[in-house]
């Protein structure tokens, strides 16, 4: 006959398993490949659309769902900001978002309501360049969760009550974010958006065991797009996104073609992009190594945006023999008159 765990040992292994698992990650944010179709989620500063009066966007990914089937890691963001207080040099941006992801079975993860306010400053500069200095600063509550009665292991073992008063499944915490951005748009059509922001600056407590030394590592953010022209119709987009928290370090290089669809300056466009993520995870002596390339196709028609994209595994992650990607759609509408001057690039 096989010996038994007793209650006491089993939270012990339970509770060891868990900070285990849980330490490397607690500083992972929930990231969308899409990242320039949720601009707020980057950056406070970039609240605020600079076409339209009204800009409402939305996202969802889909990741690991062949390997996890219905388990897989799911992540829902929506937003909506305007600009007040206008005038030809200066005006704020108000914006409310809301983030909510979900894993494993186990359902663990958060969901997030965000109050997001930016100053913007226009200057003009020399050769007819319009310049933009942006600052926001962003606050907001987190739900955490941990659904523990939907983990197998409790209930093939009939033990479900030791979990009783062993961690927190649930709780609320606030969060504190700030940025920074500077724009510019040049005569000839080209423009340049560079920001840093810090998140979780108040770094709350996330552990669910209330172990006081696990607070969210503070995540810094450095974005950065373009639009060049190539001829009348063809223009190229780059992007990056540099992303450092606590342990882990993630790069995002890459670029799209712009095709105009409509008259020049028409809000009419489809574009075709290639996304590679490097990331180091501090685990090993390997340094960055290329985790996933992005295929991106993204349709802008007058007031309404829609993209598609698809995480392809590179590294050794992947499931041999399976198609384990990411799937990711985001969808966007401005409202209000649309301004006739040269926009953020490809932030709808």
């Amino acid at each position: 006959m096989k010996k038994q765990l007793s209650t006491s040992t089993f939270k012990l292994v339970f509770a060891w398993l868990c900070l285990a698992w849980f330490q490397p990650t607690i500083a992972q944010d929930a990231q969308f490949s899409q990242y320039n179709r949720s601009p707020i989620q980057i950056n406070p500063a970039l609240v605020g659309p600079t076409k339209g009066k009204v800009r409402v966007l939305a996202a969802h990914r889909n990741q690991s769902s062949q390997v996890l089937r219905g388990n897989s890691f799911v992540g829902h963001f929506v937003s909506v900001d305007t600009r007040v207080l206008e005038d030809s040099k200066q005006s704020l941006g108000i914006g409310v978002s809301a983030l909510r992801d979900a894993s494993g079975e186990s359902n663990i993860g958060s969901k997030s309501l965000n109050l997001s306010v930016s100053y913007l400053r226009k200057i003009t500069g020399a050769k007819g360049a319009h310049h933009k200095l942006r600052a926001g600063i962003e606050g907001g509550i987190v739900d955490r969760n941990f659904d523990v009665w939907d983990v197998r292991t409790a209930a093939q073992f009939g033990v479900s009550p030791i979990f009783d008063g062993l961690f927190e499944s649930n709780f609320l915490h606030t969060d504190i974010n700030f940025g920074m951005a500077w724009q510019a748009d040049f005569p000839n059509g080209n423009s340049i958006t560079i920001s840093a922001a810090g998140h979780h600056l108040n770094r709350p407590s996330v552990s669910l065991f209330g172990v006081d030394n696990l607070s969210m590592n503070i995540r810094y953010a450095v974005h950065g797009t373009a639009e060049l022209g190539l001829s009348d119709t063809w223009s190229i987009v780059p992007t990056f996104l540099y992303a450092h928290q606590g342990g882990s370090k993630t790069i995002n290089l890459g670029s799209s073609l712009r095709k105009q669809l409509g008259e020049t300056n028409s809000r009419k466009y489809i574009e075709f992009g290639l996304l590679t993520r490097w990331m180091d995870t501090n685990l090993s002596d390997v340094g960055f190594s290329n985790m996933a390339v992005v295929p991106i196709l993204n349709l802008t028609w007058d007031r309404f945006n829609i993209g598609f994209s698809a995480d392809i595994v590179t590294n050794n992650l992947r499931v041999p023999g399976s198609f384990d990607n990411a799937f990711e759609a985001s969808v966007g509408y401005l409202f209000g008159q649309l301004s006739k001057q040269p926009s953020q690039p490809k932030l709808h």
